[in-house]
C-alpha cells in the first residue's frame, strides 16, 4: 500500500482498556456482594457461586490479555506496527479468544445451576433441561476452543507465520466462529426463558416474583452483545489488529455483563435492606418531633394544687418517659408480609411478635 494512502495512525487501545476494565471492576464488585450476601444471609455457597467466581478469575484473567494486547500495538493499524508487534498482538488475542469462551460458558453454567437451586426436587422434568442444557454448553464451550486451537497445526502457526504448519482459511475460520457464536446466543435466550418459567411457578410473593424476573430477564441484554459480536467478526480482515476491536469489546461486555447480571438476584436482600435503611432515614428526619429528647432542656410541669412556687414545678427532660409515636402506631398492629418484605416499615418494633418474625423474607 502506498505511503499516501495509508490510514491515519489512531489508537484504540485506551478505548478497549478504559471500556473492558471498567466492566470488568463493576462485574468484580457486584460478585463480592453475592459472596457476603450468600455468606452472611445463607452461611453457605453453592455450585453456582463456584461457577461464577471461575467466570470472574476467567474474565480477570482476560483483562490482563487484552492490556498484554494494546501493549503490543493491538488498536493500531497493522501498517505501523512491527514484525513483532504484529506476532505479539495476534498471539495473546488468539489466547484472549481461548479464554472468553471459557468464561461466558462459566457464565451460563451458574445460571443454569442457580435455576436449579430454586427448584424442588420434584421438578424432574425441568431438572432433566436444566443439565441437558449444561451438557449442551459444554460441548459448545469444547467445540469452540478446539477449533481455536486447531485452526492450525502445530497450534503457534496462528500468530507466527515463520512456522510451516498446515492452517484452515480465513473464511473457514470466520464461518465456525460466527457458526458457535450463534448457538451461543441461542443459549442466552434459553437460560432466559428456563428462569422466567421456573419463577413463574414458585410459591412465593407477586413483587418478589416480578423483582427475579427483571433480574434474569436482563440475560438478553448479553445476546444482544453476543449478536452484535457475532457480526462484527472478521477473520479474513488485512488489518485485524484495528479492525477486530470491537468485536472484541463487545465480546469482553457479554462476560463481565454477564457476569454482573448473573449475580443480581443473589444480591437482591441486599439491595432491599439498603433501600429500606434509606426509606426509614428519610421517614424518621420528616415526621419526627423536634427536640423530644433533648436531655438538655427541662419541662414545666405545673401541679393542679401547687401553683405558688414555680421553680419547685421544673423537672429534667430525662425524667419524663416520652413514647415515640411511630412506636405507638405500629406496636398496636401485626404488620402485613408485604410491609416486611419490601422495607416500608422499621424491623424491630415487632420484635417480641413471633409471628412477624416467621414472616420475614429470605434472601435467596
Amino acid at each position: 500500500m502506498a505511503e499516501e494512502a495509508l490510514p491515519a495512525d489512531n489508537d484504540r487501545g485506551p478505548m478497549l482498556l478504559a471500556i473492558t476494565w471498567t466492566t470488568a471492576a463493576v462485574a468484580t464488585m457486584i460478585v463480592i456482594l453475592r459472596i457476603y450476601s450468600r455468606t452472611v444471609f445463607q452461611h453457605t455457597m453453592g455450585r453456582d457461586d463456584a461457577a461464577i467466581i471461575a467466570a470472574l478469575l476467567s474474565t480477570l484473567l482476560g483483562q490482563v490479555w487484552i492490556t498484554l494486547q494494546v501493549h503490543d500495538g493491538y488498536g493500531r493499524h497493522v501498517y505501523y506496527l512491527s514484525n513483532h508487534q504484529i506476532l505479539q498482538s495476534t498471539k495473546w488475542t488468539t489466547v484472549f479468544e481461548i479464554q472468553n469462551a471459557i468464561g461466558v460458558y462459566f457464565v451460563k453454567v451458574s445460571v443454569c445451576l442457580f435455576i436449579l437451586r430454586m427448584i424442588a426436587v420434584t421438578h424432574e422434568a425441568m431438572r432433566r433441561v436444566l443439565l441437558g442444557t449444561i451438557a449442551l454448553l459444554t460441548l459448545l464451550m469444547l467445540g469452540n476452543v478446539s477449533v481455536i486451537c486447531f485452526q492450525c497445526v502445530p497450534f503457534e502457526a496462528v500468530w507466527n507465520p515463520a512456522i510451516s504448519g498446515r492452517c484452515m482459511t480465513g473464511s473457514d475460520a470466520d464461518k465456525l466462529a460466527k457458526a458457535f457464536n450463534a448457538f451461543g446466543v441461542a443459549t442466552d435466550f434459553i437460560c432466559v426463558i428456563l428462569s422466567i418459567l421456573v419463577l413463574r411457578g414458585l410459591q412465593m410473593s407477586k413483587y418478589t416474583k416480578i423483582e427475579l424476573m427483571i433480574l434474569m430477564a436482563l440475560g438478553t441484554f448479553t445476546g444482544a452483545c453476543s449478536l452484535v459480536k457475532t457480526t462484527l467478526i472478521d477473520f479474513r480482515s488485512e488489518d485485524p489488529t484495528w479492525h477486530l476491536v470491537t468485536a472484541e469489546i463487545w465480546a469482553d461486555v457479554e462476560e463481565n455483563l454477564g457476569i454482573a447480571i448473573a449475580s443480581l438476584p443473589a444480591c437482591r436482600r441486599l439491595f432491599i435492606m439498603g433501600l429500606s435503611s434509606t426509606r426509614k432515614s428519610s421517614y424518621l428526619t420528616r415526621f419526627a418531633p423536634p427536640n423530644i429528647h433533648n436531655t438538655t432542656v427541662s419541662r414545666r410541669i405545673i401541679s393542679s394544687d401547687q401553683h405558688d412556687n414555680d421553680a419547685d414545678n421544673l423537672i429534667p427532660m430525662s425524667d419524663i418517659q416520652v413514647t415515640n409515636s411511630l412506636e405507638v402506631q405500629y406496636a398496636t398492629r401485626t404488620p402485613s408480609f408485604h410491609e416486611i418484605e419490601r422495607g416500608y416499615v422499621m424491623p424491630g418494633v415487632w420484635k417480641n411478635s413471633a409471628s412477624a418474625s416467621q414472616m420475614a423474607i429470605e434472601g435467596i
